[in-house]
């Protein structure tokens, strides 16, 4: 099992100085995109990791074809081409931006939270932002496109409500109650089917967006600031405050293995497009590549 492939083969680690860490790894897992020292994002070709290009930024998010990068700037994203890192358009705002931008499944939009909390949304061939979405009373902690691309969803940090918003004309046309408490993280499955949101508590609900069935998975190491999708849906992963690493089948909603390496908060975390590897970033400056060759538990997918 994980665990015991982890002990065998101990997880690489590599040192970067004092920063928030943030990755991204590209659709084909050729890239690592890593948010290094400087408000600098390192362009990393796989497996050996050398750096072929440094650009300007933070919150990496590859394009679905993997043919350009986004990532966050001051007042604007900015986009870059891929390996070259040449800058290719900017898309800009009147204020800073937090969280992680979303872009949609066919690459035409992308999506971020104002500081007011207003969403903005750009299409990808126009600087200025198309929509300004919700108001400035809100406060949100991620959002995601839908498969297809129609639907922006954002998580509501209070309470982790999730609210739909049609993408072509900012429209709110579903909310979905998941529960009580704060939030730290949403992630939508693979197959679109299923919402994975991280809580201040040690525990995630687990969110069946057809019926609007929450379950929730508990664990027991500190509250959850990352969390993940196995590629094949069937691997949850959750990187916590006190540096674990917790894994869950879905099928079985089974414990996995629970990986402790890093010293500290694990605020990044991403598995390899071939589920072979978890990439993880705590703010004990060092990333882990977890490696086994089959993280899943058994064979099937969500029910």
């Amino acid at each position: 099992d994980l665990t015991q492939v982890a002990a065998v083969l101990p997880p690489r680690t590599w040192s970067s100085s004092t920063f928030d860490p943030e990755l991204a790894l590209s659709h084909d897992s050729q890239w690592l995109a890593l948010h290094g020292p400087s408000n600098v994002v390192e362009l990393r070709s796989l497996p050996a990791l050398p750096i072929t290009a440094r650009v300007p930024g933070d919150r990496p998010v590859f394009a679905p074809d993997d043919r350009w990068l986004v990532t966050r700037g001051t007042n604007q994203l900015l986009k870059f081409s891929l390996p070259e890192g040449q800058l290719l358009s900017t898309f800009d705002s009147t204020e800073a931006m937090v969280g992680t931008p979303a872009v949609s499944p066919d690459g035409l939009r992308l999506a971020a939270i104002a500081a007011s909390g207003q969403i903005l949304v750009w299409q990808t061939s126009e600087s200025s932002p198309q929509l300004r979405l919700g108001s400035s009373s809100n406060r949100w902690e991620g959002l995601f496109f839908m498969p297809g691309g129609r639907d922006l969803v954002a998580l509501h940090a209070k309470d982790g409500m999730l609210e739909w918003f049609e993408a072509n004309t900012g429209q709110s046309t579903r909310r979905l109650a998941t529960g009580e408490g704060s939030v730290t993280s949403v992630a939508l499955s693979p197959d679109g089917a299923f919402v994975l949101i991280g809580e201040t508590a040690a525990r995630l609900r687990l969110v069946e967006l057809k019926t609007g069935h929450v379950e929730l998975l508990e664990g027991d190491t500190g509250s959850v600031l990352s969390i993940a999708w196995s590629p094949d849906g069937q691997t949850l992963a959750a990187g916590t405050v006190e540096g674990c690493l917790k894994l869950w089948n879905t099928r079985t909603r089974r414990e996995l293995a629970a990986l402790r390496g890093h010293t500290s908060m694990v605020t990044a975390l991403e598995f390899s497009r071939d589920g072979r590897h978890l990439v993880s970033g705590s703010v004990d400056n060092t990333w882990r590549v977890w490696s086994a060759p089959k993280l899943a538990e058994t064979e099937g997918a969500l029910p």
